[in-house]
């Protein structure tokens, strides 16, 4: 090294010219390269910078929090679970003008100063940063909480800049120069919050479950090269930001793949998934993703799982469990098993629903006298009472809590059977649907649709009709909508429910054993 370049980087390391990156902490990483020669000269630099965050809070399965109901009877609980993740990293790759400002300066004033300058000179600078960041606050199966708030966040924040290089004096030569720059930033994110199905949430004030990325990138990227005769400059900048962020409530769709060469036995009728975590009576739904199906396996199809061991399934019909014969492996490497969400099988806990497409739901039938003007809940009574068909306020009243609700469907019918001559309610048709106007906890009108019943649009009933037996079924088939009732029945948009005919005939439009997904019009069900 020559005199003049050992006072040159004294004066930029004293003035933090040079390397104004490390010690001054401007930098997170930097490489620098620099050469200089009477021929020939090369310099190079390669600068890698891996991150590896993860970041999780959560609650653990079967863990209690705020179980005491004197200390929870205040309305300041708050329960936070909050995983967050912040980085900022400025990487320098290369031999820059901007952080060699002390030899430049020299060199203006004594030419040579920092060495001479080669006839050929070939420069080039690599630099890399890889940031996999695993952000998570959950809330797991069998944890009970009981606050007056809770929020589930789960916040990444990242910004980075990244500069490559090569160029100006750092590679300055007579006859020939060439210097390539590059850099590539490659960023991997996993950001969710999710509370699972078998949590335990009671909070009479706010929910937030919340997932946010912010993953900002600057990447620069320059080559100069400077020769009296010959000088070529290159750079390149990728950047790549792979997301998954997700707020959850409830169950996370899973999907099993496995390859139907290697991982089905046929003479068993197994197949093979490494730690699948089923148990018997889960549902999957498969896919021979393109490919030729397996044998015995219907694409799209819904099956019950038979657990053999914690590698290995073998499947079934979900309707009587019939063992599925696998008898030929099909083709393509990506057959798939989705896992299907136990609460759309489940939307209650308790509640498995249950119902008669002829009849109606299995709900007690209640029946108008309308002579009497008498609700008949499950028996014949013609004893007078007050007023139950109103022909001036066009109501129906029961005696009772008839549990309807405006929109719900119910079919009339008139109590008519052989040697009984009962004439309809004037304004109603026996075996006809209506639509429910709800007046009050006893008391209805009726509506030719949907629409009239929502717009408060009644139908005027005319007369009383004779007979007994006269009576309304609530109905569960809506043809002309394409609906489905069932009160309070907890499903969202989107979930997947099987149909199953209970071993009658299907409805038309829907087959037996088929996924179909919900779309839900209000808290009645409706697909």
């Amino acid at each position: 090294m020559t005199p003049g370049q050992v006072t040159a980087q004294v004066f930029d390391h004293v003035f933090g010219l040079a390397n104004a990156g490390l010690q001054n902490g401007l930098f997170t990483t930097w490489s620098q390269s620099y050469a200089s020669g009477t021929n020939n000269a090369g310099a190079g630099s390669f600068n890698v910078l891996l991150i590896e965050n993860n970041s999780k809070a959560y609650i653990a399965p079967n863990a209690q929090i705020n179980q005491d109901g004197f200390y929870r009877s205040g309305n300041n609980q708050n329960v936070t679970v909050k995983a967050l993740n912040d980085t900022f990293t400025l990487n320098l790759s290369g031999q820059s003008d901007l952080v060699t400002a002390g030899t430049l300066l020299i060199n203006q004033f004594i030419p040579g100063f920092s060495g001479p300058e080669a006839k050929n000179g070939v420069g080039g600078s690599i630099g890399v940063l890889i940031n996999n960041n695993n952000v998570e606050a959950k809330i797991h199966d069998g944890a009970s909480v009981y606050t007056q708030n809770l929020d589930v966040i789960a916040q990444s924040t990242n910004r980075t800049y990244g500069m490559a290089e090569s160029g100006a004096t750092a590679n300055k030569a007579k006859e020939f120069s060439l210097n390539i720059s590059s850099y590539g930033i490659t960023f991997d994110n996993t950001t969710i919050a999710h509370i699972e199905d078998g949590a335990i949430i009671n909070t009479q004030g706010n929910l937030k479950v919340d997932a946010v990325d912010n993953t900002t990138v600057y990447n620069f990227g320059g080559a100069v090269g400077k020769s009296e005769n010959t000088a070529i400059g290159a750079s390149v900048s990728v950047s790549e930001i792979n997301r998954e962020t997700k707020a959850i409530i409830g169950s996370k769709e899973r999907t099993l793949n496995f390859n139907a060469k290697d991982n089905v036995d046929v003479n068993n009728d197994t197949i093979y998934l490494e730690n699948h975590g089923l148990k018997t009576g889960d549902l999957v739904v498969y896919s021979a993703a393109l490919g030729l199906a397996l044998t015995g396996l219907e694409e799209g199809k819904s099956y019950s799982v038979i657990k053999v061991d914690d590698n290995n399934i073998k499947l079934a019909n979900p309707v009587g469990n019939s063992n599925i014969d696998l008898t030929a492996k099909g083709a393509n490497e990506n057959h798939r098993l989705v896992v299907a969400n136990s609460k759309v099988f489940n939307p209650r806990e308790t509640d498995k629903l249950e119902f008669n497409p002829t009849s109606g739901a299995a709900t007690p039938l209640d029946h108008i006298n309308p002579e009497s003007f008498n609700l008949i809940d499950g028996t014949i009574d013609s004893a007078a009472t007050s007023s139950q068909i109103n022909t001036t306020t066009y109501t129906v009243t029961f005696n009772s809590n008839h549990g309807l609700v405006t929109g719900d469907v119910v079919q009339y019918r008139n109590g008519r059977f052989t040697g009984n001559t009962n004439q309809d309610i004037g304004g109603l048709t026996d075996g006809t649907n209506y639509y429910v106007i709800r007046v009050d906890d006893k008391t209805i009108k009726l509506a030719t649709t949907e629409s009239n019943a929502k717009n408060g649009n009644s139908i005027t009933l005319t007369s009383k009709g004779t007979g007994n037996f006269h009576s309304f079924y609530r109905q569960v088939l809506d043809i002309e909508q394409d609906k489905i009732y069932y009160p309070r029945h907890g499903f969202k948009t989107g979930d997947k429910v099987i149909y199953d005919n209970g071993g009658g005939t299907d409805w038309q439009g829907l087959v037996n054993g088929t996924t179909y997904y919900i779309i839900k019009s209000d808290e009645i069900l409706s697909n």
